[in-house]
């Protein structure tokens, strides 16, 4: 090769270091095949020389290209180029060798395809008010006071918070929440919390130590679709108990159990969100909540008591967990900082049976080897300070508020008696039905887009398909002065969905 290639692409004021601007302009030269392979590149001193640079500067071009698998050499023999695949470009691929959607199960496929829902209706003129997502208003995040809390803890602790850290997740901040549970008479220690990454993955870990593919799982119907959707990847057969005014039927579920009891078939676990349950919004009463603890008892049936939503209650009495009643260790509490504080921390926990909460850690390094340290110690700084009790009162406070104005002008603006919904007691969410067939319900939601208003489709929330046609708006993350404008598109496009079908 000759030096002089090289040397009217050497731009000493650039940017580019030279040594990488020899790396592109070979690759350039390669790719075009204006170097061929087996063509010969000088020695490193000879064009060091050459281009008046050090030696050093093309011995590290040298060893990149090398790397990159653009050269080939061998001690006392010559560099060369090499001949390798082409770089892929995207408007150069051929179709995929592998049909990748052959792989994928088919009951996974359906799970997959149930989770995404893209709209074909018309687009509205102006913002989509998007009602079908349960993310939290961030204009509220306390920002300023965590970021002191995270400086805080990289200016006190040593290097090692940035390592790996306790495989049950943080011990101070375990310690801290063991304490906040007795706020809801749950009495656990600190070995028996396990933080995870969110709520979602104390359920999959739970999943993964007690069940197998076909085993039988229970839960409400409708009842958390995420949820659902995870147990069904897992390729469990989930029988949904429907739910009542009051909660979960509890008789339906006896006769459930009996009926397994009777084929020689029983039920491995029982997952419930008792409190501000998704996606209808109830909340059920304690004499409820002991009904469920002592069937769970009669059939030594685990409960996962998911509490997503424990601490946002800001209308009526707080009616105390499954697990604050559990004597004989059966209850799974899965608790979460991402629906009160902010959802990116990430950070959930399980409070159960000691010896279990071992397994479970065990599952968990399986697939990720620890937790995030740094996270976990700024939240502990930040709620041992008592800035968290403050926050607290702070959002009920704010969404108290928001949900108040959201159920007025629910009462001002959904009046059709083909249309039913209830207030919430807390939360953010309403559960609305019509008495309009299921297979109508793609059609309602791309009225309410095309209204302006998006929703989320009720189906996705049931185990067996309903009858009719239900939908669940969640009004956390909108703004104030946008809430009378959305619920009032919304009853338009409800109404507009009733007369096509009266």
């Amino acid at each position: 090769m000759r030096c002089n290639l090289l040397t009217p692409f050497l731009k000493r004021k650039d940017n580019v270091p030279i040594y990488k601007q020899i790396v592109n302009h070979i690759i350039n030269l390669a790719e075009k095949n204006i170097l061929q392979p087996g063509d010969v590149l000088p020695p490193s001193r000879q064009l060091a020389q050459k281009l008046s640079i050090s030696r050093y500067t093309v011995t590290q071009a040298y060893e990149e290209l090398w790397a990159k698998g653009y050269l080939e050499s061998s001690q006392g023999a010559y560099t060369k180029i090499r001949k390798r695949p082409s770089i892929s470009r995207i408007e150069n691929r051929n179709k995929n060798r592998i049909d990748f959607s052959s792989l994928i199960p088919d009951e996974k496929k359906d799970i997959l395809d149930s989770l995404t829902y893209s709209n074909d209706g018309n687009v509205y003129k102006n913002k989509i008010i998007d009602f079908s997502v349960m993310n939290l208003d961030s204009s509220l995040f306390p920002v300023e006071n965590f970021r002191k809390s995270m400086n805080e803890i990289l200016r006190k602790f040593d290097p090692d918070i940035l390592n790996y850290g306790n495989n049950r997740g943080f011990t101070q901040l375990r310690e801290w929440i063991s304490k906040r549970m007795q706020f809801y008479s749950i009495d656990v220690t600190t070995d028996e919390i396990l933080l995870t990454n969110g709520i979602s993955q104390g359920l999959d870990l739970l999943l993964k130590l007690f069940t197998e593919r076909g085993d039988i799982v229970l839960t409400e119907s409708p009842g958390y679709r995420i949820a659902i959707s995870l147990m069904k990847f897992h390729g469990l057969n989930v029988i949904g108990i429907p739910v009542k005014e009051d909660g979960m039927d509890l008789k339906f579920l006896r006769d459930v159990l009996e009926k397994l009891i009777k084929n020689e078939r029983t039920a491995k676990l029982i997952y419930t969100v008792p409190t501000f349950h998704n996606p209808t919004g109830i909340t059920t009463g304690q004499r409820h909540r002991e009904k469920l603890l002592e069937l769970c008892y009669e059939f030594s049936l685990p409960i996962i008591e998911d509490s997503f939503e424990e601490e946002i209650n800001y209308f009526d009495k707080m009616v105390l967990p499954i697990k604050s009643m559990d004597e004989s260790q059966i209850v799974f509490y899965l608790g979460t900082f991402s629906k009160i504080l902010f959802p990116g921390l990430r950070t959930g926990w399980i409070a159960g049976e000691k010896s279990c909460i071992k397994k479970l850690t065990t599952i968990k390094q399986i697939s990720n080897l620890s937790g995030n340290p740094l996270n976990h110690a700024a939240l502990f700084e930040y709620c041992k300070s008592g800035q968290y009790e403050t926050f607290i009162k702070k959002a009920n406070k704010f969404y108290s508020y928001k949900m108040s104005m959201a159920i007025s002008f629910m009462k001002k603006y959904i009046k059709n008696p083909e249309i039913e919904w209830a207030e919430p007691s807390g939360g953010y969410i309403f559960w609305i039905k019509t008495k309009i067939d299921r297979s109508h319900e793609k059609e309602l939601l791309n009225i309410c887009e095309k209204n302006g208003v998006k929703v989320a489709a009720g189906s996705d929330f049931f185990i067996q398909k309903p009858k009719n046609t239900y939908i669940r708006i969640c009004i956390s993350s909108i703004a104030e002065n946008e809430i009378e404008d959305g619920i009032s598109r919304l009853s338009v496009a409800l109404n507009e969905f009733l007369v096509k079908h009266s």
